[in-house]
């Protein structure tokens, strides 16, 4: 078995709803990926200027998703999902930062439905890994799973400039629709990109390593109260 085998077999991805506690086991796993989050962004807003409350975004969330090696989690993103006929959804502090001619726009293409991506965090020991794949990549690439699974039209993410998220959205194919938006004290633009067809990542290695992941995720949004997660 390859190395690289070696890692996957042992990587776990969770896909996790914050409205309502499934089971127990639902609730410890988001216990755990809310207590790596506030870690990675408390020490990312020390210098910033974030609302007060900010830990309460984590639980806004529609959907929290985490890569888990050996019991330890090593990288979370989130997800909230918008429809654009709905005004209560534009009302958002999210879309406070957005044109609002942007969303007009990709409604008007039939863009209802609208995934969000945000607070992607990576654990820095994992930022290059002996799969030799970047772990943000394919985190990011396993987003259009979840888009598709929940027919979301469209994705939107709001990435840090210079930190080369940019270049990850890239890699599901998406583009920059808005520059210079300015918020918590960082720059940031806006990004989106389609999910009809499906992109699952352009890049073929990630696309191998995220089909392994997704098969074998463990899912508890798409599950009943009464249900297990599969």
């Amino acid at each position: 078995m390859s190395e690289r085998n070696l890692y996957l077999n042992k990587i776990k991805y969770y896909v996790v709803p914050t409205s309502r506690n499934r089971n127990s086991a639902h609730g410890k796993i988001q216990d755990k990926i809310f207590d790596y989050w506030v870690e990675q962004w408390g020490n990312n807003f020390k210098n910033s200027k974030p609302k007060e409350g900010w830990q309460d975004h984590f639980l806004r969330m529609s959907l929290v998703t985490a890569l888990e090696y050996e019991n330890q989690i090593i990288g979370c993103l989130l997800f909230r999902f918008y429809n654009f006929d709905a005004h209560s959804s534009l009302k958002s502090e999210y879309f406070s930062y957005i044109d609002k001619n942007l969303v007009k726009n990709m409604s008007g293409d039939g863009l209802k439905d609208a995934m969000s991506v945000e607070y992607l965090s990576i654990d820095p020991a994992w930022s290059k890994n002996s799969m030799n794949v970047s772990l943000g990549k394919i985190i990011i690439a396993l987003s259009s799973y979840v888009a598709e699974q929940h027919n979301a039209d469209c994705i939107i993410s709001m990435p840090i400039g210079g930190t080369k998220v940019d270049k990850m959205l890239e890699n599901i194919g998406a583009m920059a629709i808005q520059e210079d938006i300015k918020k918590y004290g960082y720059t940031l633009k806006l990004m989106m990109t389609k999910t009809k067809p499906a992109t699952k990542g352009i890049d073929i290695k990630v696309r191998a390593i995220t089909d392994t992941i997704w098969e074998n995720r463990i899912d508890y949004s798409m599950t009943n109260l009464s249900e297990k997660a599969a």
